[in-house]
Protein backbone atom coordinates (compact mmCIF):
# COMPACT_ATOMS: atom_id res chain seq x y z
CA UNK A 1 0.00 0.00 0.00
CA UNK A 2 1.09 3.60 -0.48
CA UNK A 3 2.52 4.94 2.77
CA UNK A 4 3.86 8.41 2.01
CA UNK A 5 1.74 11.19 3.47
CA UNK A 6 0.08 12.97 0.52
CA UNK A 7 -2.57 15.02 2.33
CA UNK A 8 0.15 17.56 3.11
CA UNK A 9 0.40 18.32 -0.62
CA UNK A 10 -3.16 19.65 -0.57
CA UNK A 11 -2.68 22.09 2.30
CA UNK A 12 -1.29 25.57 2.56
CA UNK A 13 2.25 25.99 3.84
CA UNK A 14 1.14 27.04 7.33
CA UNK A 15 -0.58 23.68 7.98
CA UNK A 16 1.31 20.54 9.04
CA UNK A 17 -0.08 17.00 8.89
CA UNK A 18 0.78 14.49 11.61
CA UNK A 19 -0.35 10.98 10.77
CA UNK A 20 -1.02 8.74 13.78
CA UNK A 21 -2.69 5.92 11.88
CA UNK A 22 -1.55 2.37 12.61
CA UNK A 23 -1.97 -0.49 10.14
CA UNK A 24 -4.47 -3.12 11.17
CA UNK A 25 -5.96 -1.38 14.18
CA UNK A 26 -9.60 -1.13 15.13
CA UNK A 27 -11.20 1.32 17.55
CA UNK A 28 -10.62 -1.35 20.18
CA UNK A 29 -6.95 -2.16 19.54
CA UNK A 30 -5.97 1.46 18.89
CA UNK A 31 -6.94 2.09 22.51
CA UNK A 32 -5.34 -1.12 23.75
CA UNK A 33 -2.04 -0.28 22.06
CA UNK A 34 -2.13 3.23 23.52
CA UNK A 35 -1.85 4.84 20.11
CA UNK A 36 -3.89 7.84 21.26
CA UNK A 37 -1.16 8.54 23.83
CA UNK A 38 1.44 8.75 21.07
CA UNK A 39 -0.35 11.83 19.77
CA UNK A 40 -0.35 13.67 23.06
CA UNK A 41 3.11 15.31 22.93
CA UNK A 42 2.27 16.85 19.55
CA UNK A 43 -1.33 17.95 20.10
CA UNK A 44 -2.06 21.60 20.77
CA UNK A 45 -5.33 23.20 21.71
CA UNK A 46 -7.10 24.30 18.55
CA UNK A 47 -5.56 21.57 16.35
CA UNK A 48 -7.79 19.64 13.96
CA UNK A 49 -8.17 15.88 14.35
CA UNK A 50 -9.51 14.00 11.33
CA UNK A 51 -10.59 10.65 12.76
CA UNK A 52 -11.29 7.48 10.76
CA UNK A 53 -11.40 3.89 12.02
CA UNK A 54 -13.78 1.10 11.10
CA UNK A 55 -12.33 -1.31 8.54
CA UNK A 56 -10.72 -3.55 11.15
CA UNK A 57 -13.68 -3.34 13.52
CA UNK A 58 -15.34 -5.79 11.12
CA UNK A 59 -12.81 -8.45 12.13
CA UNK A 60 -14.42 -11.53 13.68
CA UNK A 61 -11.40 -12.23 15.89
CA UNK A 62 -9.74 -10.32 18.72
CA UNK A 63 -9.76 -6.82 17.21
CA UNK A 64 -13.34 -6.76 16.02
CA UNK A 65 -16.16 -4.88 17.74
CA UNK A 66 -19.92 -4.93 17.69
CA UNK A 67 -21.60 -1.78 16.44
CA UNK A 68 -22.42 -0.78 20.02
CA UNK A 69 -18.81 -1.33 21.12
CA UNK A 70 -17.68 0.73 18.14
CA UNK A 71 -19.98 3.56 19.18
CA UNK A 72 -18.72 3.43 22.76
CA UNK A 73 -15.12 3.59 21.55
CA UNK A 74 -15.90 6.58 19.34
CA UNK A 75 -17.36 8.34 22.36
CA UNK A 76 -14.07 7.76 24.21
CA UNK A 77 -12.09 9.34 21.37
CA UNK A 78 -14.41 12.34 21.29
CA UNK A 79 -13.99 12.82 25.05
CA UNK A 80 -10.20 12.66 24.66
CA UNK A 81 -10.21 15.20 21.84
CA UNK A 82 -12.45 17.63 23.70
CA UNK A 83 -10.42 17.31 26.88
CA UNK A 84 -7.40 18.46 24.89
CA UNK A 85 -9.24 21.24 23.09
CA UNK A 86 -9.02 19.65 19.63
CA UNK A 87 -11.43 20.23 16.75
CA UNK A 88 -12.46 16.67 15.96
CA UNK A 89 -13.94 15.72 12.60
CA UNK A 90 -15.23 12.22 11.88
CA UNK A 91 -14.41 10.74 8.46
CA UNK A 92 -16.48 7.67 7.60
CA UNK A 93 -14.42 4.71 6.36
CA UNK A 94 -13.61 4.73 2.65
CA UNK A 95 -15.39 1.97 0.73
CA UNK A 96 -13.83 -1.32 -0.27
CA UNK A 97 -13.60 -2.24 -3.95
CA UNK A 98 -16.49 -4.72 -3.80
CA UNK A 99 -18.97 -2.01 -2.77
CA UNK A 100 -18.10 0.62 -5.38
CA UNK A 101 -21.20 1.76 -7.22
CA UNK A 102 -23.65 -0.24 -5.10
CA UNK A 103 -26.92 1.33 -4.00
CA UNK A 104 -28.13 -1.43 -1.68
CA UNK A 105 -25.56 -2.39 0.96
CA UNK A 106 -27.91 -4.21 3.29
CA UNK A 107 -28.71 -3.58 6.91
CA UNK A 108 -26.78 -1.06 8.94
CA UNK A 109 -27.01 -3.54 11.81
CA UNK A 110 -24.82 -6.11 10.10
CA UNK A 111 -21.07 -6.20 10.63
CA UNK A 112 -20.41 -4.44 7.35
CA UNK A 113 -18.47 -1.32 6.48
CA UNK A 114 -21.80 0.34 5.75
CA UNK A 115 -22.93 -0.59 9.25
CA UNK A 116 -19.88 0.99 10.87
CA UNK A 117 -20.15 4.11 8.72
CA UNK A 118 -23.78 4.42 9.77
CA UNK A 119 -22.80 3.95 13.42
CA UNK A 120 -20.22 6.73 13.13
CA UNK A 121 -22.89 9.04 11.74
CA UNK A 122 -25.12 8.23 14.71
CA UNK A 123 -22.40 9.15 17.22
CA UNK A 124 -21.58 12.31 15.28
CA UNK A 125 -25.20 13.40 15.56
CA UNK A 126 -25.43 12.38 19.21
CA UNK A 127 -22.31 14.28 20.28
CA UNK A 128 -22.46 17.10 17.73
CA UNK A 129 -19.22 16.12 15.99
CA UNK A 130 -18.71 17.43 12.44
CA UNK A 131 -18.61 14.57 9.94
CA UNK A 132 -17.69 14.10 6.30
CA UNK A 133 -19.05 11.02 4.57
CA UNK A 134 -16.09 9.60 2.63
CA UNK A 135 -17.80 6.21 2.60
CA UNK A 136 -20.74 7.31 0.48
CA UNK A 137 -18.69 9.64 -1.70
CA UNK A 138 -16.20 6.91 -2.55
CA UNK A 139 -19.01 4.46 -3.32
CA UNK A 140 -20.57 6.97 -5.72
CA UNK A 141 -17.51 8.49 -7.34
CA UNK A 142 -14.79 5.85 -7.65
CA UNK A 143 -16.88 4.64 -10.55
CA UNK A 144 -15.66 2.28 -13.25
CA UNK A 145 -12.01 2.63 -12.32
CA UNK A 146 -12.88 1.45 -8.85
CA UNK A 147 -14.18 -1.82 -10.30
CA UNK A 148 -13.05 -2.80 -13.80
CA UNK A 149 -10.05 -0.47 -13.68
CA UNK A 150 -8.79 -2.02 -10.47
CA UNK A 151 -6.75 -4.57 -12.42
CA UNK A 152 -4.54 -1.78 -13.77
CA UNK A 153 -1.22 -1.74 -11.83
CA UNK A 154 -1.19 2.02 -12.43
CA UNK A 155 -4.74 2.39 -11.17
CA UNK A 156 -6.15 3.49 -7.83
CA UNK A 157 -5.74 0.23 -5.90
CA UNK A 158 -2.51 -1.15 -4.51
CA UNK A 159 -0.93 -4.17 -6.25
CA UNK A 160 1.60 -6.32 -4.42
CA UNK A 161 4.91 -7.50 -5.87
CA UNK A 162 3.13 -10.39 -7.59
CA UNK A 163 0.56 -8.10 -9.16
CA UNK A 164 -2.25 -9.21 -6.86
CA UNK A 165 -4.93 -6.56 -6.31
CA UNK A 166 -5.54 -5.31 -2.80
CA UNK A 167 -9.25 -4.46 -2.68
CA UNK A 168 -8.93 -2.27 0.42
CA UNK A 169 -5.68 -0.28 0.18
CA UNK A 170 -4.77 2.31 -2.41
CA UNK A 171 -1.87 3.26 -4.66
CA UNK A 172 -0.41 6.77 -4.75
CA UNK A 173 -2.94 7.61 -7.45
CA UNK A 174 -5.75 6.31 -5.26
CA UNK A 175 -4.45 8.19 -2.22
CA UNK A 176 -4.55 11.41 -4.19
CA UNK A 177 -8.08 10.72 -5.41
CA UNK A 178 -9.19 10.26 -1.80
CA UNK A 179 -7.44 13.45 -0.69
CA UNK A 180 -9.39 15.27 -3.38
CA UNK A 181 -12.61 13.79 -2.03
CA UNK A 182 -11.73 14.88 1.51
CA UNK A 183 -11.00 18.39 0.31
CA UNK A 184 -14.35 18.58 -1.49
CA UNK A 185 -16.29 17.19 1.45
CA UNK A 186 -14.70 19.61 3.91
CA UNK A 187 -15.36 22.54 1.60
CA UNK A 188 -18.99 21.50 1.08
CA UNK A 189 -19.77 21.08 4.78
CA UNK A 190 -20.74 24.30 6.60
CA UNK A 191 -19.42 22.80 9.85
CA UNK A 192 -15.89 22.33 8.50
CA UNK A 193 -15.24 25.66 6.82
CA UNK A 194 -12.55 26.56 9.34
CA UNK A 195 -10.29 23.74 8.18
CA UNK A 196 -11.43 23.82 4.55
CA UNK A 197 -9.83 27.25 4.08
CA UNK A 198 -6.40 25.67 4.53
CA UNK A 199 -6.78 23.50 1.42
CA UNK A 200 -5.21 24.71 -1.81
Amino acid sequence: MYKRQVLQDYLTADMKVYNYAKDGTSTKTYLEYGRQNAMEPYMREGDYLLFQLGHNDRDNKYKGTTLEEYKDNLRKYVAMARQRGLHMIFVTPVTVMQDVGKTDLGSAQERTLYGFATAMKAVAEELDVPLIDLHQKSIRELGEEGVTGSADPNGIYYHDANGKIDATHFSEKGARVLCGYIKELLQDNPETQDIAKYFK
